[in-house]
């Protein structure tokens, strides 16, 4: 199970860096009926793994247990986030916990493409300064603020009756249910385009790609599929022992569609954004024929397969998509499905309006720079 708060630090009120991923850790203090300490000597018992995570625009608290005693353990997690008695957090001692943290935080391409593309950059640790500045009733107002049914995405993934897990949550939930103007609807952030940076570094680690509109979204997750694959048999990344992945990411609302990658050895003659582009230009001149469709089809399908034998990294990935911005209610959940068939025509339409200069992003780190 992931429960998904769609607040983050991105939400922390002015001067109180910090706040979401204190409220993360507030959490676990326990609820007005169970104490944290005996939830969590509970879970060890019972052989149950929990975790959480504040990252700028949400907050994940995770859960896993045996499917034979899943309702009962999980129904505790539910107490700890749906009734969290935050009035009576030593708020003090929490913040202590939270400045042991390592300030890294997030997968470094997200946080490198983040700073590239978005003038403001938010520190979900915040400072010892604007921790300090934080109150048992900040929690409480931006728990009131952002922990309600509107604003909250639950996965359940795993050998369980749909069914039963919805009438296992009207028992469980502590929440009252949201009220119209509680909705939140978030717009897509601009960003700052085109981007074009070179780094020193220890190993070679290129992101090429471009913005894509947001009317592409079903084509850019094929085209993703025939681009990985087409990248991950080209001569000259297998020559230098390099990896490649191709797939279409959201940030902070806007659609972007990728290329990553990263060789342990390169020489000064290596020019992998070149090999990228390059890669990118044959869906024009070489649509994906049916024998490599049917190839991508069973591919995605031998993957989804091997989430499905992993129910905690399914329902986290579902969660992700859960948590991005987006104009309605529901979740888009394209990227699961298989690869869709392109007409020619549409994938040159699709070429023409989205691999523009003033679209294209390029990030390059290489031991050969400066």
């Amino acid at each position: 199970m992931v429960l998904l708060v769609r607040a983050g630090s991105a939400q922390d009120p002015p001067g109180k860096g910090g706040l979401a991923h204190l409220l993360e850790h507030a959490v676990f203090e326990g609820s007005f009926d169970l104490p944290g300490a005996a939830f969590i000597r509970s879970a060890r018992r019972s052989g149950v793994e929990f975790n959480a995570h504040t990252a700028r625009e949400f907050t994940t608290f995770e859960f896993s247990a045996p499917a034979s005693s899943f309702f009962e353990e999980a129904g505790q997690m539910l107490k700890l986030v749906t009734s969290p008695g935050l009035d009576r957090v030593n708020v003090e001692r929490v913040a202590a916990v939270v400045k042991t943290e390592n300030a890294w935080r997030g997968t470094p391409r997200v946080s490198l493409l983040d700073s590239a593309l978005f003038d403001t950059q938010d520190n979900v640790l915040g400072t010892g300064q604007s921790r300090d500045r934080i109150k048992a009733d900040d929690l409480v107002d931006f728990y009131a603020r952002w922990y309600v049914p509107s604003n909250i995405t639950m996965v359940v993934a795993g050998p369980v009756e749909v069914d039963r897990v919805g009438e296992w949550v009207l028992k469980a939930l502590r929440l009252p249910p949201s009220l119209p103007e509680e909705w939140v609807e978030r717009r897509a952030e601009r960003m700052t385009l085109p981007v074009d940076q070179r780094t020193r570094a220890p190993l070679g680690l290129t992101i090429v790609g471009y913005a894509v509109e947001a009317e592409d979204a079903a084509m850019c997750e094929s085209l993703a599929d025939v681009l990985d694959r087409r990248l991950a048999v080209t001569r000259e990344l297998s020559d230098i022992g390099a990896s490649a992945e191709v797939g279409c990411t959201t940030l902070r609302g806007n659609l972007l569609l990728l290329a990553e990658v990263s060789a342990a050895h390169v020489d000064a003659s290596t020019d992998l954004s070149a090999l990228v582009e390059r890669t990118f230009a044959t869906v024009q001149r070489s649509p994906p024929t049916a024998k490599e469709m049917s190839a991508l089809v069973k591919r995605h399908t031998l993957l989804q397969d091997r989430k499905a034998a992993h129910p905690s990294s399914l329902a986290m990935e579902l969660a992700v998509l859960a948590a991005q911005q987006r104009s309605g209610r529901s979740t888009d959940l394209r990227s699961l499905r298989p690869p869709a068939s392109m007409r020619p025509p549409d994938i040159r339409a699709f070429a023409k309006r989205n691999f523009q200069p003033e679209r294209r992003v390029s990030i390059v780190f290489t031991p050969y720079e400066g």
